[in-house]
C-alpha cells in the first residue's frame, strides 16, 4: 500500500510482510518477504531470514524458552507495537500517513507498561535509555 502523493489517501502499491519461522527442522528466526506492484500476481520475492541462529531460544538465560517468551527482542517490539497502536488510535478513524506521522511526533510521556516514551517532529529516538548488555566468550549474557 501506497500513499498517493499529495492527496493523503492510500492507493495499491508495493508490499512486505513481516513475520516469524520456527518448526522441529528449523530454529526460531525472523523474516520478510514482499512483492512489487509490477511483479506477477500471485508471486512473492525470495524470503529474507534476518538471522541464522544455530542455537535454541533464549540464550541470555542459558535455559531453552519457547519462541515468543520474555527478552529484548520481544520486550522491544512489543513497546513499538504499542506505540504504532497508539499514535494509530490518535490519528482517528481514517488514518492517513500525515495524521500517524502527525500523532507519533506529537506522542509525550506515554506509558508503555512501565516504560516511558516521547516524540517530536525533531526526535524520532522516543526514549534515552540504555541497557548496557555485555556477551561473554561462554556467550552467556552478563548485566
Amino acid at each position: 500500500v501506497a500513499l498517493a502523493a499529495g492527496t493523503g489517501k492510500f492507493t495499491q502499491g508495493h508490499a512486505a510482510l513481516g513475520f516469524t519461522t520456527s518448526g522441529k527442522a528449523e530454529h526460531p528466526n525472523a523474516a520478510t518477504v514482499g512483492r512489487l506492484v509490477g511483479d506477477s500476481l500471485g508471486t512473492l520475492e525470495t524470503t529474507q531470514l534476518y538471522t541464522s541462529s544455530t542455537t535454541v531460544y533464549g540464550p541470555q538465560s542459558g535455559t531453552v524458552q519457547r519462541w515468543g517468551d520474555f527478552s529484548f527482542t520481544s520486550l522491544e517490539s512489543f513497546i513499538a507495537a504499542k506505540v504504532a497502536v497508539q499514535a494509530l488510535r490518535r490519528a482517528g478513524a481514517t488514518p492517513t500517513r500525515e495524521s500517524f506521522m502527525r500523532e507519533l511526533d506529537a506522542l509525550k510521556d506515554f506509558d508503555a507498561g512501565g516504560y516511558t516514551l516521547s516524540f517530536s517532529p525533531t526526535n524520532h529516538n522516543g526514549s534515552s535509555f540504555v541497557e548496557l548488555t555485555v556477551i561473554g566468550k561462554d556467550l552467556k549474557f552478563g548485566y
